[in-house]
């Protein structure tokens, strides 16, 4: 990558979330130092420019404020390390063109459980969804610039093992990029490189520069299945299992040029011409139908859920913070918690593990996601319904939990 930065002479550098493995950067401003920059501006002159990201499910782990602290820390060196907020626009000036990046947490769009140790309730997870998503859309409509691109870290369609959230929990998202004729989502989030295309828009997966071991589910057209990854079967234009990076070249107001690399010696591995304000010859093809996957256990939702197994969210993987445990996630709906699972690092899909209820002893329901075993990336949660309590779906709506601090003494603005 250093030598590509090189060659190129990027404007900057964009993180698309998941900065610091396993759990973000535990209130430690060194942590972000030694991870970051020590391996990247700290030993690549190239690498010494602006960079600009937007945090994860990883980095939600623990405290996710410590990230935005560094941008003004007198340890962020050279000043290149920028993440105002939680969501936040940036503009570039490059080839005589403006493009307007604006930066989207996924994770407080989505309502992911660790937010909740952050925020305290279910209503402020909630209300600062809304808070962003206004932001977002008052953005868009005032943006003049000649590009719009939106970056968040969870996937919008994607044939890899997470969940393609326009189908589901970030459908008001897409909504708006499809409004405001945004021509380019960039993730990260699943680690492999892919490029759908739809609608005028290209969706980019760019999640392999730390790791790169995600499936390709549909390398053919199968539609009982893809449909739920792809909007379409024509849809999907790349797809690389192994690392890399990407770089887009604006090259004139209607063209960009996307390249995506490989990792251990740069090599072209695909290249793809985009097209801006492409939007309106696609308004006569259908949008793919947007579902919310079965969100429930028995007759009561499932708060927060994130990756469910297919027949519903008895057993699911949250995204939780290492404060939290499956008893956590169960209670936090009014559920019992049966067992705790833990996923494997070598399986790379949920699916695989949703016909096990437990891998190992050392597991239980109050175990914190921070505690477990080191061969284990994540935990299944497995929650029923409290005996004669199903009907307590109708209250959860009151469920306030006293985590952390309330939402307006976090920088959200």
């Amino acid at each position: 990558m250093a030598d590509i930065a090189s060659q190129l002479d990027p404007t900057h550098i964009v993180l698309v979330g998941d900065n610091i493995y396993e759990n973000g950067a535990e209130g430690d401003l060194r942590t972000i130092q030694h991870v970051w920059y020590d391996s990247f501006p700290g030993a690549h002159g190239s690498l010494q420019r602006p960079w600009h990201m937007i945090q994860g499910n990883h980095d939600w782990r623990s405290d996710p404020t410590t990230q935005i602290e560094f941008t003004w820390s007198s340890l962020n060196q050279g000043g290149f390390w920028n993440l105002p907020g939680f969501w936040y626009s940036k503009r570039v000036a490059a080839n005589d063109l403006t493009i307007d990046f604006f930066y989207v947490d996924t994770l407080v769009w989505t309502e992911g459980f660790s937010v909740l140790v952050e925020v305290g309730s279910r209503k402020s997870m909630a209300e600062l969804k809304e808070q962003q998503k206004t932001w977002l859309e008052k953005e868009l409509r005032e943006s003049a610039a000649d590009w719009k691109i939106v970056v968040g870290h969870q996937v919008m369609y994607g044939d890899s093992d997470h969940v393609s959230e326009a189908f589901g929990r970030m459908s008001d998202l897409n909504e708006l990029l499809q409004k405001y004729e945004v021509p380019i989502w960039l993730n990260g989030h699943s680690h492999n490189q892919e490029v759908v295309q739809f609608k005028g828009i290209t969706y980019i997966t760019t999640g392999a520069g730390c790791k790169s071991k995600s499936m390709e589910i549909c390398k053919e057209w199968d539609a009982a299945t893809c449909n739920m990854f792809l909007p379409g079967p024509d849809t999907k234009k790349f797809f690389s299992y192994y690392g890399g990076f990407l770089s887009l070249t604006f090259l004139s107001k209607g063209t960009a040029e996307l390249v995506i690399y490989g990792n251990s010696s740069s090599s072209v591995l695909f290249t793809y011409r985009i097209r801006n304000r492409d939007h309106r010859r696609w308004l006569d093809v259908p949008t793919p139908y947007t579902f919310l996957p079965k969100h429930s256990c028995g007759s009561i939702n499932v708060l927060s859920a994130s990756e469910c197994c297919p027949e519903g969210c008895c057993r699911s993987v949250p995204d939780m913070h290492v404060t939290q445990s499956c008893t956590d996630f169960c209670e936090f709906s009014r559920l019992r918690c049966v067992s705790a699972a833990g996923i494997v690092r070598e399986l790379p899909h949920t699916s695989l593990l949703c016909g096990m209820s437990e891998l190992s002893t050392e597991l239980n329901c109050s175990m914190l996601l921070g505690d477990i075993p080191s061969q284990y990336a994540d935990l299944m949660c497995h929650c029923e319904p409290k005996q004669n309590e199903e009907e307590v779906e109708a209250q959860y709506g009151d469920l306030l939990w006293a985590f952390g601090q309330p939402a307006d003494a976090l920088p959200f603005h």
